[in-house]
């Protein structure tokens, strides 16, 4: 491999962050840039021996001069998704041209750039045309850039997919105009990595234009209705508007989903054209098996379940799969589960607060809320449930699959611990976790985390509506198990 670093720029924003840990893998050192140093480390790879994190302004020529000497190659992700801003054409031309002189002065070996499906120099949409610019200016210096164009990529915190999502989640009748009707070929994000590192990898690839896309040619409607058959939503009613209206979609877009207006109305610009026609496919030069819109989707979904049953430090010391949220990605971005946690330190060992914890619900006793749980399984039952069923199967031992009243048994380690999954008739996943964890000889720390996946937005509204509950539940059990034990409390519930 190179013994230079590659230069990132743009290692903050979606294809960048998750760009970095590829090129890790396959032995790459790198280079990250972007604007705010702040935001570099918050990402997963930040502590990585080989990663360099700087800060860069790519509108100032002697700051990105200096953060690409040393480099081999700079992958060029950096632009502007905001029509309200009058000057993010000029300034994104500008930061294109700095960056052709840099990597000349510098000697940088290639430019490989990210863009869109469809950016015409004529397209209706201001920031397709800026894109086209900025393609043209890569291509006009001395250093060879290679462009990749990608329609809708598939994947959590990707702009258009988190849009289709929120629309799919939170509204039983879609309003469609014709934007959501043109046609695409989505592509999922590792599938995008991929060519992006092959280009690397393939010195044939200098100098040309690939267009990248799946093996599917859909609509956003399409996209949608999968959406909604994997997260098994009811069939949405769609309700056709004329006219492709992307000033007036970005209003509604705002409403129903966490994205601001300006943003959301460049990517309603950008899904209103055409991005299906792949005149160049990369597949010629790099092979690879391209994951459908449905497997795409899949794998991103897969991460709710991941939060809902898994360790909660493996995400933490690990990099999560290109699909999944990642630490520093827009607090809107979905796909997690819905928590909330209390926790107690107490002066005791592991095996003291297991063994009260490992019997609970043996006799109705769940150590506090026993009126809150006795109502909601009359609730379930009320609605077709399964509703407060007669404790346990084993009073002396847990075991996965044992039926605790409306919860099963899901994962169990002695004196660490207990994580169990309901099984009442709810609008989402459901989901109640206790873990043990020694901090020294004397001190040990019992934390209970209600999680919860919601199913469409009467599952939002149904953690709303009962999560206010949850902060005096969950420290009426914390106290009653510290009672049980015997022993000195240290701190919290907190």
């Amino acid at each position: 491999m190179e013994s230079k670093a590659v230069l990132v720029l743009g290692a903050t924003g979606y294809v960048g962050s998750r760009l970095v840990p590829r090129l890790l893998d396959w032995g790459y050192s790198v280079r990250a840039a972007a604007q705010s140093l702040e935001k570099l480390n918050l990402r997963p790879w930040a502590n990585n021996p080989r990663v360099e994190l700087t800060a860069v302004n790519v509108l100032d020529p002697e700051s990105l001069t200096s953060v690409c000497k040393g480099c081999s190659d700079v992958y060029y992700l950096i632009h502007s998704v905001n029509p309200s801003d009058i000057n993010f054409a000029k300034e994104d031309r500008q930061a294109a041209h700095h960056l052709v002189r840099a990597a000349e002065q510098t000697g940088i070996g290639r430019i490989i750039y990210l863009g869109w499906l469809g950016e015409e120099e004529d397209s209706p949409s201001q920031y397709l045309r800026s894109r086209s610019q900025i393609r043209k200016i890569l291509q006009s210096g001395k250093v060879p850039a290679t462009i990749l164009r990608a329609g809708m990529i598939i994947g959590t915190a990707s702009g258009s997919f988190e849009i289709l999502r929120y629309l799919v989640k939170r509204q039983p009748i879609l309003f469609a105009p014709r934007w959501l009707a043109t046609k695409r070929q989505p592509i999922a994000i590792r599938n995008v990595l991929d060519y992006l590192v092959g280009c690397l990898r393939y010195p044939e690839t200098a100098g040309k234009t690939y267009d990248l896309g799946g093996p599917e040619v859909l609509t956003c409607l399409d996209v949608m209705k999968i959406y909604a058959e994997e997260t098994k939503l009811p069939k949405r009613l769609t309700i056709p508007i004329p006219g492709f209206l992307p000033k007036l979609s970005s209003y509604g877009i705002h409403l129903v989903t966490p994205l601001h207006t300006c943003l959301a109305r460049g990517l309603s610009e950008v899904l209103s054209s055409e991005a299906s026609a792949i005149q160049n496919p990369i597949d010629r030069v790099i092979t690879q098996k391209l994951l459908d819109c449905r497997q795409a989707i899949r794998l991103s979904l897969e991460q709710s379940q991941h939060e809902l049953t898994d360790e909660p430090q493996k995400e933490a010391i690990s990099i999560p799969p290109p699909e999944w949220r990642y630490a520093g990605d827009p607090d809107w971005t979905g796909g997690i589960a819905c928590k909330y946690a209390r926790s107690i330190t107490l002066k005791a060992l592991p095996s003291e607060i297991w063994e009260p914890l490992s019997k609970i619900g043996a006799a109705g006793n769940w150590y506090g809320g026993s009126l809150f749980w006795k109502l909601r399984g009359l609730l379930d039952r009320l609605t077709g449930g399964i509703g407060m069923r007669l404790g346990r199967t084993d009073f002396q031992n847990l075991n996965p699959g044992d039926r605790i009243d409306f919860w099963r048994v899901l994962r169990v380690k002695s004196q660490a611990r207990l994580l169990l999954v309901s099984e009442m008739k709810m609008p989402g996943t459901g989901a109640l976790d206790f873990h043990i964890s020694r901090i020294d000889n004397e001190k040990t720390r019992l934390e209970l985390c209600v999680k919860f996946v919601p199913r469409g937005m009467l599952g939002f509204l149904y953690w709303h509506l009962i999560s206010p509950f949850y902060k005096n539940l969950l420290d009426s059990q914390l106290k009653k198990i510290a009672k049980q034990i015997g022993r000195p409390t240290l701190s919290g519930p907190e």
